[in-house]
């Protein structure tokens, strides 16, 4: 057999890259394995010293096989048809592309229980992670699939790994997700006590427990869970928020309830924002009747005209606290609205004083008068557009100092 030349190797080389792009799509949108298996037919007959078990499992991009982009289609007979040509499909199933991905992962990703079931069963491991730390039963907590955690802890899925996003616990309270959190939470009991405890109060990267992560992400039931199951409800974060704060606002009911239960929680109900709001004010001010009614035994009443202290709930004392609540959020938004104007027109006067100290330290000669005079126009209509119309002006006002002749600088300046 004769030896192949270059230009026959590269032209091998290129048909060969067509086709790969064809069967990616094939396997990201259309789905059909005999448009597929035509394309893969029609390159082998063509050349058939090329090895077919080579395109599907060598031809990478980005480190990915077809098999990790089949699996990331989660289109099985798609999927079925790359690993059925395949000779020894158990020596690719972990392999992992540029990211740390798996094909296993890309499945969970994709949401294709049917891939993921075929993958395990091939011998696929359960708890290989890419480069962030995270394992397929991450991204099925974040996804809230109980199917498919299920599917993959009964594979033997870790649930103590840590990525830099947190735990599986993490991810599904991020994602307000209370049945995957209430899975979790059920399959880390049998860690034994210390172990399951210590999973629920873990931090992420940023410090934030799965708790808080859920008080944020609005998860009633699922900082309910959380806190039921041991979650550290004192955890104090930027503003002196405490999650007892975070759902009051929110209107938690159920994870207010669980809270107030626990000493912890009762404790939070004495504690003041930065603003000096205790948990019971932020839910006047968001009007809900019902968690002021479960934060009043346990807050100070002496904040009310009335000057009473009583915990005794009644309609008359919950009126009086929303009537204190309507006060505060018009005397926030009032606030508010003054820093917000206070920050704007500190950024003006900023604008201003960089325009005075161009001028200031303008030694120019004429003809690079008129180029500083260009760039005092330039700012001068940036500050227009952003409706800053006075220090606009002054920037006008700048350019006809050094350039007196341009009618375009006046008629800048007049508008």
């Amino acid at each position: 057999m004769s030896k192949m030349t270059d230009a026959e190797n590269y032209r091998i080389a290129k048909e060969a890259q067509d086709v790969f792009r064809e069967v990616i799509k094939c396997c990201m949108e259309g789905g059909d394995t005999s448009v597929l298996g035509k394309h893969l037919d029609d390159f082998l007959a063509k050349n058939p010293t090329y090895d077919a078990e080579e395109f599907f499992t060598g031809f990478q991009s980005e480190g990915k096989t077809l098999l990790h982009i089949s699996a990331s289609g989660g289109r099985f007979p798609v999927f079925e048809y790359i690993i059925g040509k395949c000779k020894d499909p158990k020596q690719y199933i972990n392999k992992k592309d540029d990211n740390g991905f798996t094909p296993l992962i890309n499945a969970t990703v994709s949401e294709s229980t049917q891939i993921m079931d075929a993958l395990i069963k091939l011998g696929a491991d359960v708890n290989l992670r890419n480069k962030d730390g995270a394992a397929a039963v991450h991204f099925a907590a974040a996804d809230g699939s109980v199917e498919r955690m299920d599917l993959l802890v009964q594979a033997g899925a870790q649930l103590d790994f840590v990525s830099k996003s947190g735990s599986p616990l993490h991810w599904a309270a991020g994602k307000a997700h209370s049945e995957a959190i209430k899975y979790l939470l059920e399959k880390i009991q049998t860690l034994g006590a210390e172990k399951a405890l210590a999973l629920v109060n873990v931090a992420c990267n940023n410090g934030m427990p799965a708790v808080l992560m859920a008080a944020v992400a609005c998860c009633d039931l699922g900082v309910s869970y959380l806190v039921d199951a041991g979650a550290d409800i004192g955890v104090i974060v930027t503003g002196n928020l405490t999650t007892l704060h975070i759902c009051a606002e929110h209107g938690l009911v159920h994870a207010v309830s669980s809270i107030v239960h626990r000493p912890s929680g009762q404790a939070s109900c004495k504690v003041l924002t930065t603003e000096g709001n205790a948990p019971i004010h932020l839910a006047a001010m968001a009007k809900d009747r019902a968690i002021v009614k479960l934060l009043i035994p346990h807050s100070d009443m002496t904040f009310l005209k009335s000057n009473t202290n009583s915990s005794e709930v009644t309609e008359e004392l919950v009126d009086a606290i929303l009537a204190d609540g309507v006060e505060r959020l018009a005397s926030w938004e009032a606030q508010h609205k003054a820093k917000t104007e206070s920050a704007a027109q500190e950024a003006e006067n900023n604008e201003l004083k960089k325009i005075e100290a161009a001028t200031a330290n303008s030694t120019a000669a004429p003809a690079d008068s008129e180029a500083a005079a260009e760039k005092f126009k330039d700012t001068g209509n940036a500050l227009f557009k952003q409706g800053k119309f006075q220090a606009a002006i002054d920037a006008y006002t700048e350019a006809l100092y050094l350039n007196k002749y341009n009618a375009t600088y006046w008629s800048n300046r007049s508008a």
